[in-house]
């Protein structure tokens, strides 16, 4: 680890749509410059209030209204607060921030932006927005970012596939792989687990939310009529309207949003991950932190069959793959993985023992080291 040469170099992260304790942000960035030495101020949108934790200082500027005010005004409040700070160096994690990374660059100072997504793809992707309207947005979007990432101090991407399309010399590669050092040690026995099949991440249709509840009424109309399921994380709307409509059952646990220590808990008491998004431009190319997180817990999974997911998670011998919307098939893919517990046992051990070796936020972290003390030393 490489700390500052000054150990109060004020540095700043500033985020106008992620929660506060985002994971990327707040526990992994964030909180390893701290342990490294640096003064870090954290500015967020939420309305929570102004706090310290892990030794990291929040501002918060209030939460906004509505998107148009998020986006109107918010990240004005967020740049305002930002001058008021005054740090070494600013960070910034949204697109919509990218107009305040100009005006901070315009005046002289040290700026990242921190790309955390294809945003030409994801624009293509959104539904609400006429098919028309998209193609055109997504063009000028890939310029106005392709634009904006020359005139930064340096850029961040977290995918080898995002890096490429960046300036070289200017671009760094921060992967979003968890700390092996927060992750707890899986104490609970496989066949006392309370959760057969789990999933962790946005819960929408795209994400594959129907066909997960499709596969899983096929299994348990079958051989295990008593799985159970787990589906944590954020609800859309129509999934809101599908649970309103469709009571949960006793099989079925949805709590929306969990944090970091109750996700691991539910990981822990878990037999099987799953992650089967819709083969959409963004996901073939994308790198999902769930499939590390159930490396890591130990589990076997069922990932979309996605060349770049077979990447991450076919050397170490710790998934099956199928076709997103092929629900017989992934049922079937779970079926043979509760039916064979001693290799299906196995399967989560390698994928363990692989994501230790490979994929750790602790290697990670030391490009962002050196990519600080780069810009803090030029």
């Amino acid at each position: 680890m490489h700390a500052p040469k000054d150990q109060k170099t004020k540095v700043l992260h500033m985020t106008s749509v992620h929660n506060r304790y985002d994971v990327r942000i707040f526990h992994k960035e964030c909180r390893s410059l701290k342990d490294a030495g640096y003064d870090v101020h954290l500015v967020v949108a939420d309305g929570l209030g102004d706090e310290e934790r892990f030794g990291v200082k929040i501002h918060d500027v209030g939460k906004p209204e509505s998107l148009k005010d998020r986006i109107l005004r918010k990240t004005c409040a967020v740049y305002k607060k930002a001058r008021e700070i005054n740090p070494s160096l600013y960070h910034y994690h949204d697109p919509e921030l990218m107009f305040a990374g100009i005006r901070l660059r315009l005046s002289g100072k040290t700026v990242i932006y921190d790309i955390h997504e294809d945003l030409p793809k994801q624009i293509k992707n959104k539904s609400y927005i006429p098919v028309p309207m998209r193609w055109l947005l997504s063009i000028f979007a890939g310029f106005l970012v392709q634009s904006v990432s020359h005139t930064m101090s340096a850029n961040i991407t977290v995918t080898e596939y995002l890096m490429k399309r960046f300036p070289q010399k200017k671009t760094a590669l921060v992967m979003n792989y968890p700390r092996k050092s927060e992750t707890p040690e899986i104490k609970t026995e496989w066949t006392s687990r309370n959760f057969d099949v789990t999933y962790v991440g946005g819960v929408n249709e795209s994400r594959g939310f129907f066909n997960i509840l499709n596969a899983v009424q096929k299994v348990r109309a079958t051989r295990h009529p008593h799985l159970r399921v787990a589906i944590i994380g954020p609800q859309d709307k129509a999934v809101e309207t599908y649970l309103a409509e469709n009571p949960q059952s006793d099989w079925l646990y949805m709590p929306g949003c969990v944090d970091r220590d109750g996700v691991w808990d539910i990981l822990s008491n878990t037999k099987i991950g799953i992650h089967i998004p819709h083969r959409t431009p963004q996901r073939v190319t994308g790198n999902p932190t769930k499939v590390y997180e159930y490396m890591f817990a130990g589990l076997p999974f069922i990932l979309s069959d996605f060349e770049n997911y077979k990447a991450i998670a076919a050397p170490a011998s710790c998934a099956l793959f199928f076709d997103p919307e092929d629900e017989n098939g992934i049922a079937e893919g779970i079926r043979k993985l509760l039916s064979r517990p001693e290799k299906t046992i196995q399967m989560g051990l390698n994928g363990k023992q692989y994501a230790h070796d490979h994929f750790t936020w602790e290697e990670q972290e030391q490009n962002l080291f050196d990519l600080y003390n780069r810009l803090l030393t030029a």
